[in-house]
């Protein structure tokens, strides 16, 4: 249940401190999209509605009581880079990488379902971003750091949300 509790508080004030960047969930992000990037937004992904978790999962009860909303099934979170030569770049923590940064193709790879579609994926700006390229640096510094499958604040690995955090 700590895990959950850990996991939860830290998507829920990382949306505090963002404004959203797209009006809409996407499954892509194009080359048109690309020009409202910026480095430093985060990617949130959420799991499509028809994979809604199990209502009576501890995630589920949880995120219900904090947000009071029913349709937030957020999954995974990475942090974005666009490069001088417009590429966009994804650093994040997952099982398979730990803590790694790949480009954006080798991510939507990483999360395509079974049926070949991707997640729902929303980008979402710091409300104060002046400082989110030295953010992404200091992200950049735990690359190579272990996967944390037990989603502890207190330790040498990182999970997705607590990357973010630090």
């Amino acid at each position: 249940m700590k895990r959950n509790i850990n996991f939860t508080l830290i998507i829920l004030m990382l949306s505090w401190c963002c404004i959203s960047c797209h009006g809409n969930n996407k499954n892509t992000y194009t080359d048109n999209d690309k020009n409202s990037i910026q480095t430093g937004d985060l990617l949130f992904v959420e799991l499509p509605y028809t994979y809604c978790l199990n209502e009576h999962s501890a995630d589920s009860i949880l995120l219900k009581q904090l947000t009071g909303r029913e349709d937030i099934n957020y999954i995974h979170v990475a942090i974005l880079e666009k490069d001088e030569n417009d590429s966009i770049w994804v650093i994040d923590a997952t099982l398979a990488k730990g803590v790694d940064r790949h480009p954006y193709s080798q991510f939507l790879e990483a999360f395509t379902l079974n049926d070949g579609s991707y997640p729902n994926m929303k980008i979402m700006r710091l409300k104060n971003a002046e400082n989110a390229a030295k953010y992404v640096e200091n992200a950049k510094q735990f690359c190579g750091t272990a996967y944390d499958c037990s989603f502890l604040i207190d330790n040498d690995s990182l999970y997705c949300s607590e990357l973010v955090y630090r």
